[in-house]
């Protein structure tokens, strides 16, 4: 399968021309913007990580998909408040974000409307980083291209002053290796952000197992199918990349209406409502426990073991980006809030 180009490319003057809250020119340079600026220390023990569920079956506003919208804000409240060890809310959002960072928030449309991170649930971490004091003009939601965003549901939006939702704007200048594959990465990571905030789906996928917090970041280099060979374990390498790995702050997933097989296209029949969403500021950790996830609704399903097979993870765990061992994870559920 032929990888198709993004909608727009920008030189690299043209990119520096961009406003993003007057940053931008600093950020290409590689200088981050408010960089003496250090967050709050996070209450986070790096050897038994915490991943957070939070479940609410009334997050959905009747018949359909139509959302509770005060519902889904009291869970990404509650969500981020047990990731982060701490109750109260701004002070936990202050570990993640300042009002000086450029933030990134990297979604997935790749499947299209059935299968994107919902845009009610995009919005409403959007609204949390405002009220948590980062100006619309620094807050970038993102993915492959405009297209995909399009597909997924959003309006794109590339005007100054406010959010953006729009593709990656072309690949950051110098090559980078992961298991031995040459890439780039989208200038996004590169030049733009200070701080990712990763969105995917909980999915499987046919080729990796499971695609969620580490397959997200397929959507910032160019050459995807390359990392596709051998059952995609070469992602656990790029997510080791350095500009992912020291951006990559915090992932919220989209655990309302995951799929249990087929993935990474929408596959109706797979699908069921969750109402989960799940954080941790561990990507490994969190894959890992939305991997069990799977395996208990493949087993409901199958009436017998079908366990998801997901060697990216594994390798992640290895090269000691997170926690991929399961009797190491701290397990914080919350339901019916």
């Amino acid at each position: 399968m032929k990888e198709k180009k993004n909608d727009h490319h920008y030189s690299r003057r043209e990119f520096c021309g961009m406003t993003l809250g007057g940053t931008i020119g600093a950020l290409s340079l590689g200088v981050a913007a408010g960089k003496d600026l250090e967050p709050e220390p996070l209450l986070f023990d790096a050897g038994n990580p915490t991943v957070a569920l939070v479940r609410d079956a009334r997050v959905w506003a009747g018949e359909g998909l139509k959302f509770n919208g005060d519902c889904m804000r009291k869970m990404v409240d509650r969500v981020l408040c047990l990731a982060t060890g701490n109750d109260d809310i701004k002070k936990a959002w202050k570990t993640i974000v300042k009002p000086t960072d450029v933030v990134g928030i990297k979604i997935n449309c790749l499947g299209g409307r059935g299968i994107v991170t919902r845009p009610d649930l995009v919005r409403t971490v959007v609204q949390c980083l405002r009220d948590a004091g980062v100006p619309e003009d620094n807050i970038i939601v993102w993915d492959r291209s405009n297209r995909s965003l399009s597909r997924g549901g959003f309006k794109v939006q590339e005007e100054a002053g406010k959010v953006r939702y729009m593709g990656t704007p072309g690949m950051g200048e110098g090559e980078y290796e992961a298991a031995g594959i040459p890439t780039r990465l989208s200038r996004f990571v590169t030049d733009a952000c200070t701080v990712l905030i990763n969105m995917p789906v909980m999915k499987a996928h046919m080729l990796a197992g499971f695609s969620g917090a580490l397959k997200n970041y397929m959507g910032a280099i160019p050459n995807a199918r390359a990392f596709h060979k051998d059952r995609c374990v070469a992602v656990g390498d790029l997510n080791a990349l350095d500009p992912l790995r020291k951006k990559s702050s915090l992932v919220i997933m989209d655990a309302l209406r995951p799929q249990w097989d087929k993935g990474p296209r929408d596959h109706p029949p797979a699908r069921w409502k969750y109402h989960g969403i799940m954080a941790s500021l561990d990507p490994v950790a969190l894959d890992t426990v939305a991997v069990s996830i799977l395996d208990e609704k493949r087993k409901e399903v199958r009436e017998g073991a079908w366990p998801v097979d997901a060697p990216h993870i594994k390798r992640a765990g290895k090269l000691g980006l997170g926690q991929a061992d399961p009797d190491k994870i701290q397990v914080k559920r919350e339901e019916n809030l």
